[in-house]
């Protein structure tokens, strides 16, 4: 068989390319086709995970003074997540490569066509009619008439006619060139002068049924090649003398039965299974046979030249029907995809009993002498070759007559929809959905067509359409997507017991589909199933281990009913991830257990639009006071700023107070508080409890006091009052002045400053200091804004008063001095102001 492989090794070179560019082209067409028969569903419908952001109230760590134990609570933030069939997507890139296929097909069958005579060309030039009637160029022109198919038509036949009388004899490589030039200028013309936004999808969607026609007749025509490829592996191995008619037997009997169980597995009469060769690999063998099976056909009937026109025609046809597979696979246009594998089962059962009759009854006494068959087999003695197709062709419409009028309604169904994407790629939905309606009048449980409906309808926002639709789809042939969508349509419409009935009934056929399990946890967890959601939420994640939201979800389930002293324990032995709503949750545990972890910021633009999962992150991360290390400020900010976060601004707000007051600039972030408090939102108390607390906590009681009152925590201010911390919390803020200003120096000063930055005696400290080192104007800054939170306290009032008189701004050290009255005492006092009447007289000399 080697030299019938390398048989274009003495074409000359400008037959070769041609030949070797749509061996390529056919190649592609193949791989696309089985790639798309391999994603079934999935080649225009996906897995959407839908990020669902939950809050817990939690204890926030307590701080301990003297032997009063103080704590506040705060929304701890948390993901869950499920999964939704996503709206029905066709790439634009199919369309174009159907299109292309169609007129590189035609292009090289118009070659061979071109140097044949009588009928034969003829029946070349109806082909060429049959695709371009179906091209349908009116519609690209708004036009109601044929005049423009009329002008395409012409104009194609007339050079095919000059080809045909005159350049018969031109190289394969120039008729091409010509034909792209003209197909050039015609795509050109069309998208220059259409009055549609997407002219050459319109051409493919539209071709769609000429190339599929032609498919069909090209599935017949070479439907015998595996059968005969067989014949001639039997064949090679003969030996002369020897009788191998057994083996022939023995090896067609297999072959054939393997053909009953394919199309009797494509009828539906046995049950899928993986042993069964496909019909599409049938199709695809039978292409890559058919080329040297034709080359054997016209070398021994001599028929025409094979170099001159049979490969051309063959690869012409090649082309069309491999692109043609590929996109109603690409397309998911499950209508044709049934037409064209009952066409492959039928027509090659059929047509390879035909010859095994053919070949038993011209060949049985080469066979019984071990002679080599293959050698002659289309130079039959007794019956001709030609009647074994023709009877082989009547007997595979034969059968196709017992479906009556249904592949008549799939063909309608296949096109109707290969129109609809074409519409929703035009924008025009309105008419997406009349064609795609259309199809599932025709082919009433269709995929595509049921699928397509229901995408329009969740576009709508009408979700009983929608639900409809799916479970329209699932009632031939039951798919995952169609029970996760319904599932999602009743419960949207508080159908809460039909939601939880369709994802067990989608489980049951689907028992390995984990996303279902993790949608039915997810319901579960309404209503408390604790058991059911823990169970289900267990057999996704060991099913898709690799998967976000299932372990997303199993930490979620630890969060919401797990024990803190256990959490970070469970959370080990759930397989990790980095996505951002596994870290989400990973950091609310973290926050539960008050452990640290590491925390990097996601990886954002300043203009990114944040998501739920990110924004818990962020305020989970930068919430955990244990953490050294949180986000960088910079970061949250930019993303506060931007309108698209307008959403989250109180979140953000939140995290940027939060990282501010535990890693950053503690004052800043006590004023972030303030700002939080005043917002007018629904979790106003919890931050009015928590600001009292913190101000507390830095020994700012009364204000600390005025905000638990507000949060209406009474029974804290009560208690609080009742123990009159006041010379306590005084005594505590002394004696932790004097450990921060030890060894205060300018290198330091702002560090241990923003350990305590509502300390009026270590701000008193570093006034001084300041002042000491000629800083007076930072000094002054300080305190000045010291009293917008510590009011008129005597350090801050004496730390002004110094700093002022070191500026010579003396009606500002007496206004301080003068609130210093009564507050300090009378040899303090009168000190005070000896020493800045002794500065202004100096002054005033």
């Amino acid at each position: 068989m080697n030299e019938n492989l390398n048989f274009w090794r003495i074409w000359e070179r400008r037959e070769t390319a041609p030949l070797l560019f749509a061996i390529l082209i056919v190649l592609v067409g193949i791989l696309l086709g089985i790639y798309g028969w391999n994603q079934n569903l999935k080649a225009i419908l996906d897995w959407d995970v839908y990020s669902e952001l939950n809050q817990k109230a939690i204890d926030n760590p307590p701080f301990f003074f003297q032997n009063l134990q103080f704590s506040s609570s705060s929304n701890l933030l948390f993901i869950t997540e499920r999964y939704l069939p996503s709206l029905v997507r066709v790439p634009q890139w199919v369309f174009y490569f159907i299109l292309s296929c169609g007129l590189l097909g035609m292009s090289y069958m118009l070659v061979g066509f071109s140097r044949l005579q009588g009928i034969r060309f003829f029946v070349g030039v109806l082909l060429l009619a049959v695709l371009l009637i179906s091209l349908r160029f009116e519609n690209v022109f708004g036009a109601t008439h044929n005049r423009h198919f009329m002008a395409v038509f012409l104009l194609i036949g007339g050079i095919q006619y000059g080809f045909n009388a005159f350049f018969r004899n031109k190289s394969t490589i120039f008729i091409l060139g010509c034909w792209a030039v003209v197909w050039a200028i015609i795509l050109l013309a069309i998208q220059k002068f259409a009055v549609i936004n997407q002219p050459l999808i319109s051409l493919g969607a539209y071709g769609l049924g000429g190339m599929f026609i032609i498919t069909m007749l090209f599935i017949v025509f070479i439907s015998h090649e595996a059968f005969f490829g067989m014949v001639w592996l039997i064949s090679q191995n003969a030996e002369k003398g020897k009788s191998n008619l057994n083996a022939y037997f023995l090896v067609s009997t297999i072959f054939i039965l393997n053909l009953v169980l394919v199309y009797f597995e494509n009828t539906k009469a046995l049950e899928a299974s993986s042993f069964i060769i496909a019909p599409i690999f049938i199709f695809f063998i039978n292409v890559a046979l058919g080329l040297w099976g034709l080359k054997k056909y016209l070398e021994q009937t001599e028929v025409f030249s094979f170099r001159q026109i049979g490969a051309w025609i063959y690869l012409g046809g090649a082309k069309i029907a491999s692109g043609t597979v590929a996109f109603i696979y690409l397309t998911g246009n499950d209508s044709m995809q049934e037409l064209f594998e009952d066409t492959v089962a039928i027509s090659s059962l059929v047509i390879s009993v035909c010859f095994f009759i053919h070949v038993l009854i011209n060949f049985i006494q080469l066979f019984k002498q071990g002679l080599a068959v293959h050698k002659v087999i289309y130079k039959s003695p007794f019956s001709n070759i030609s009647l074994a197709r023709v009877a082989g062709f009547f007997l595979v419409m034969l059968v196709f007559s017992f479906k009556g009028k249904f592949p008549i309604y799939q063909f309608q169904a296949g096109q109707d929809n290969a129109l609809g994407d074409f519409h929703a790629l035009e924008g025009d939905i309105k008419m997406a959905e009349t064609f795609y309606k259309s199809a599932a009048q025709a082919d009433g449980f269709n995929h595509k067509s049921n699928l397509s409906l229901a995408s329009i309808a969740l576009q709508m926002g009408d979700k009983i359409n929608a639900g409809f639709y799916f479970n329209q789809s699932i009632k031939k042939i039951p798919n995952a997507f169609a029970y996760a969508g319904i599932s999602n349509c009743l419960e949207t419409e508080n159908y809460y017991f039909e939601s939880i009935f369709s994802l067990e009934k989608g489980i049951k056929a689907f028992p390995l589909e984990h996303r279902l399990l993790t949608n039915l946890a997810y319901l579960q967890a309404k209503a408390k199933q604790v058991d059911s959601v823990y169970l289900n939420l267990v057999k996704a994640s060991k099913l898709c281990p690799k998967c976000e939201p299932e372990q997303t979800n199993l930490l979620a389930f630890w969060i919401t009913n797990g024990k803190k002293e256990a959490l970070l324990d469970k959370a080990k032995v759930i397989p990790t991830h980095d996505g951002i709503s596994y870290l989400a949750n990973m950091q609310a545990i973290a926050l539960l257990s008050n452990a640290s972890t590491p925390a990097k910021m996601p990886i954002l633009a300043k203009d990114s639009a944040l998501n739920v999962s990110q924004l818990a992150y962020i305020i989970n991360t930068a919430a955990n006071g244990k953490a050294e290390k949180g986000l960088l400020l910079s970061d949250i900010e930019n993303l506060s700023l931007n309108p698209a976060n307008q959403l989250y601004g109180e979140g953000l707000a939140y995290a940027i107070g939060q990282e501010q007051y535990f890693r950053e600039n503690k004052l800043e972030g006590i004023k972030k508080w303030f700002g939080l408090v005043n917002m007018g939102s629904k979790s106003e108390k919890i931050y009015q409890q928590n600001l009292g607390l913190m101000l507390i906590k830095e020994g700012v009681l009364d204000k600390g006091l005025a905000e638990l009152e507000k949060a209406g925590d009474v029974a804290s201010v009560q208690t609080i009052r009742k123990q009159k911390l006041e010379s306590q919390i005084a005594s505590s803020l002394k004696e932790q002045a004097q450990k921060l200003g030890a060894g205060l120096t300018l290198a330091n000063y702002k560090e241990n400053l923003n350990k305590a930055p509502l300390n009026p005696y270590m701000i008193r400290k570093v006034a001084d200091m300041l002042v000491a080192n000629k800083k007076e104007n930072e000094a002054y800054d300080l305190a000045f804004y010291a009293t917008d939170l510590l009011g008129d306290h005597p350090e801050i009032l004496q730390a002004i008063f110094k700093a002022a008189v070191a500026l010579s701004q003396f009606e500002y050290a007496n206004d301080a001095l003068l609130k210093l009255q009564g507050k300090i005492s009378v040899t303090e006092f009168s000190s005070l102001k000896t020493h800045l009447e002794a500065k202004q007289t100096k002054a005033d000399f």
